[in-house]
């Protein structure tokens, strides 16, 4: 989660003479792939590549884009999935098709419907991965801490790609009971969310904690994420383990 500033890739595009009737638009960047591993090449769709909040990101947190984010100028492309965030970018193109390397089909797409655990999906059945689903995550406590019987502050993350994030339940009871966090009062588009809550144990033993959010166009977080080979879009609800134990 970071502050990316550079100039609008809608305005690049513009100023390039682009047909924005395209349907694509395709970017590659400096880095190649080692031994066989093929060049990594990302299409995403001329509606996201217009999109005002998609940029080519020159610096990050007010600073020059360090080597490892992509220096000089890398693809930033909010609420969808890191495969599209294409770092060190040299060329960009648009198509009316994507591009049919092997990092658009096969790797990076996700079922269109879910498959049963364990087996695999057909692949006229996959999609392109895109925006990234409601998740929370706890931060704090650790699982397998060991706390005290006293007052604890639980916290944790939540983003929800396009969407934001408009609720946090957490329970301390393995999901038998749930109470809202507290949300930082900044709701960003794209961003994280910080959640807290005050958890007062009322005896000793271990305790199995979770936390789940929603975002604003009502999607929770599921018990179980949609299961997929390769395991992308991981969501399910968050949990640890913590015992409750008397202070000396």
């Amino acid at each position: 989660n970071a502050e990316w500033s550079g100039p609008r890739l809608s305005d690049v595009l513009k100023l390039a003479g682009a047909d924005g009737n395209a349907s694509w638009v395709t970017v590659n960047g400096a880095d190649v792939g080692v031994a066989k591993t093929p060049d990594f090449i990302r299409s995403f769709k001329m509606e996201k590549a217009l999109h005002p909040a998609t940029l080519l990101a020159l610096q990050m947190n007010g600073q020059p884009l360090p080597d490892l984010h992509g220096f000089p100028v890398r693809l930033v492309v909010p609420g969808w999935d890191g495969t599209s965030w294409v770092k060190w970018v040299t060329t960009l193109s648009i198509a009316n098709e994507p591009d049919t390397g092997f990092f658009m089909n096969p790797a990076y797409r996700f079922p269109k419907h879910a498959v049963p655990p364990g087996t695999g999906a057909n692949p006229a059945d996959l999609e392109i991965i895109e925006a990234m689903p409601v998740k929370s995550y706890i931060t704090s406590p650790a699982d397998q801490d060991r706390i005290g019987l006293a007052p604890t502050v639980l916290r944790g993350i939540a983003w929800a790609g396009e969407q934001r994030v408009s609720r946090v339940e957490v329970s301390t009871d393995a999901g038998r009971h749930w109470t809202d966090a507290r949300l930082s009062p900044k709701n960003l588009p794209f961003a994280w969310r910080l959640w807290s809550l005050e958890w007062t144990p009322q005896q000793t033993g271990y305790f199995v904690i979770l936390s789940r959010a929603t975002d604003t166009a009502g999607n929770v977080q599921p018990i179980a994420a949609t299961w997929n080979p390769s395991g992308y879009l991981y969501n399910a609800i968050d949990q640890v383990g913590v015992t409750v134990e008397k202070q000396a």
